[in-house]
């Protein structure tokens, strides 16, 4: 995830390493299938419903290991709401599914977001696809809110409370509501994940994304994950 805020010199090398991979990753992928080219599919047992579907950026990426709750993750690091409206579009006529989740914190790197540089700007251009979305699909969508990150604010921050299936996804790695490297360890949280003296690191350095421990594991994102499941788990 990527913000248009000021940056230090190494989040800018960060910034511009994921706008050329996700700019190819669109290159890759505009004439390929939606399910194919950018979906993780996850076994689930059988029911009548539709599939969950959820979208995503880099945070969505992260959690992936952990959500329970979705049949295909679509999600790319640097990209943001624009790229996938169509996408989604198409997916919903043809997949109909029982909810689409929709987190993306604000980016601006690709070519669809070129011209929108303030976030001002960039927020009207979130609004105009989040409306653009809502006329394309009859799917009930669930907007995920992403964290407050340590230096700025995501562009997307505070974007979808208002909507009518809304879930702050970003508070359950704050701490009542700021800013924190760390939390409480869970229950099955030990040594090998990264816990020490009870707490356990849920950012990584860039302030932005979730940390991942020498293990691979992403309490971060196991968080995150968790509160999205939840939220699906409601919509009944």
């Amino acid at each position: 995830a990527v913000s248009v805020f000021p940056m230090k010199r190494g989040l800018i090398v960060l910034a511009l390493v994921g706008a050329l991979a996700a700019t190819a990753w669109l290159a890759s992928s505009s004439s390929s299938s939606t399910s194919s080219s950018s979906s993780q599919s996850r076994p689930t047992a059988s029911r009548s419903r539709g599939p969950v579907l959820i979208y995503g950026d880099s945070l969505i990426e992260q959690a992936s290991p952990y959500l329970q709750s979705t049949d295909q993750i679509r999600a790319f690091g640097g990209t943001a709401l624009c790229d996938w409206v169509d996408k989604m579009a198409t997916a919903a006529s043809a997949e109909q599914p029982s909810a689409l989740v929709v987190e993306f914190v604000g980016n601006n790197v690709t070519p669809c977001m070129q011209g929108y540089q303030t976030p001002e700007q960039i927020r009207a251009k979130y609004e105009a696809d989040m409306a653009r979305l809502k006329q394309l699909v009859d799917s009930p969508i669930l907007w995920v809110g992403p964290p407050a990150f340590r230096d700025r604010a995501p562009a997307a921050l505070g974007l979808y409370s208002s909507e009518p299936r809304f879930v702050d996804a970003g508070e359950a790695v704050l701490a009542d509501g700021a800013y924190t490297d760390t939390l409480p360890c869970l229950p099955d949280e030990g040594w090998m994940q990264g816990c020490v003296n009870g707490l356990i690191r849920v950012r990584a350095p860039d302030g932005a994304h979730f940390a991942t421990s020498g293990s691979g594991y992403s309490a971060g994102g196991r968080r995150f994950a968790d509160a999205i499941d939840e939220a699906v788990a409601d919509l009944g």
